[in-house]
């Protein structure tokens, strides 16, 4: 495993090492970044079709109109092209004119800067990526604290703990949902929020749905397995749409595969066990109705066992914060939060690419596999010229 500590990097990068070290490509600045914004605008353009399409299928369902959802496709794709053109140029070129400006490469330089200025090209997508793509990366910014916890073993992130963990979170977010008198009406990657039973169901503590127990419980958890199934079908075919279409055999590896019936049966399981909970405590007629959704939440978590995977550790845990985050600007009424937005994903877009560079191993694979393809693979290249020709060679 690789690790880039201050003191190696500056022990092998010399102070006559300068920009061109990096874009050995070419040794003009402005003519490298042009080459670089040429290469990362393609590759853009390949990393967002598969998410376009999915995304055009849909719309085509809302609007039932060509014209209008091709219009859209173009326009999203070569929108969302030019924001990864912009955080590719912005980010090499603030690396050339840092390293002008101080005289030499500097380890914080490299990524955490460069990569603080180019998360500004955020700033030329719609609302609604702006929203996407900052919860994306600060999950995938959460999940590198994990990694990085792991790796240093401050602890060790076993199956045990992680459960634990996730049970915990589970119980503390479904407490915040079901004492909120309202749904979690902001975006959110969290795959089940249940109905505030608080006010539905009557003194008596009898259930709040209409049918049968076993019909109201069973019947959702089958529609979750089928989520929780097409879900894990859906992130294994996006990365790898453009490669199925010269070998649609393939295809079939992924529609039938053991990890999607387990990630089915996490989320199934999840909405059968806390549905069969509440019910039970319903009747039982023993506990305060407002710690409900904690008890059923930390029972139910016990399910990530089935199928455990620390991105969904990790969206809990951003959605709890986001749960408080939104209580907080409620009560001291803050309306404007774009620029906070703004600040969120440069930080994490700035830590990431950081550990990009200097610590890859600990970086989330989705985020290196993103630069890779979004770049045309220059990030490989910018990468080996630094690591493994300047410093570990």
């Amino acid at each position: 495993m690789v690790v880039l500590s201050k003191e190696l990097f500056y022990e092998k990068v010399l102070k006559e090492f300068t920009c061109n070290h990096l874009h050995t490509w070419e040794g003009n600045c402005l003519k490298a970044n042009f080459d670089l914004c040429c290469d990362v605008f393609l590759g853009s353009l390949k990393f967002f079709i598969p998410i376009y399409v999915i995304r055009a299928v849909l719309d085509y369902r809302k609007y039932k109109d060509k014209k209008v959802v091709l219009k859209k496709f173009v326009q999203n794709e070569i929108r969302s092209s030019f924001y990864g053109m912009l955080l590719g140029s912005l980010l090499l070129g603030s690396n050339c004119v840092l390293c002008r400006l101080t005289g030499r490469m500097n380890y914080y330089n490299i990524g955490l800067i460069s990569g603080l200025v180019s998360g500004l090209g955020l700033l030329v997508e719609t609302k609604e990526n702006k929203i996407l793509d900052t919860l994306i990366f600060f999950n995938l910014l959460v999940e590198s604290a994990f990694q990085n916890i792991d790796y240093h073993q401050i602890v060790n992130l076993t199956v045990t703990k992680q459960t634990i963990f996730y049970m915990l979170i589970s119980s503390a977010l479904m407490y915040m949902i079901q004492k909120k008198n309202h749904k979690l009406d902001f975006v959110h990657f969290w795959f089940y929020t249940p109905k505030n039973f608080m006010n539905l169901c009557d003194e008596n503590y009898t259930c709040y749905h209409k049918n049968d127990c076993y019909d109201y419980i069973f019947k959702k958890s089958l529609k979750y397995f089928g989520l929780g199934y097409a879900f894990s079908i859906i992130k294994k075919l996006i990365p790898k749409m453009l490669s199925l279409v010269q070998k649609p055999q393939n295809i079939f590896g992924i529609l039938v595969n053991k990890d999607n019936v387990r990630f089915g049966a996490f989320i199934g399981g999840y909405v059968c066990l806390y549905r069969f909970i509440i019910c039970h405590l319903l009747k039982a007629k023993i506990i305060d109705k407002k710690y409900f959704g904690a008890i059923a939440g930390f029972l139910a978590g016990g399910t990530y066992a089935v199928a455990p995977n620390i991105q969904v550790l990790v969206v809990g845990i951003t959605t709890l914060l986001q749960v408080f985050y939104h209580q907080i600007s409620q009560e001291c009424q803050i309306k404007n939060s774009a620029v906070l937005q703004q600040l969120v994903y440069m930080v994490s877009h700035a830590i990431l690419i950081h550990l990009a560079f200097v610590s890859v191993d600990t970086c989330p694979k989705y985020y290196i596999n993103m630069i890779n393809t979004a770049t045309r693979n220059l990030y490989k290249k910018l990468y080996n010229n630094l690591v493994i020709e300047m410093i570990l060679s």
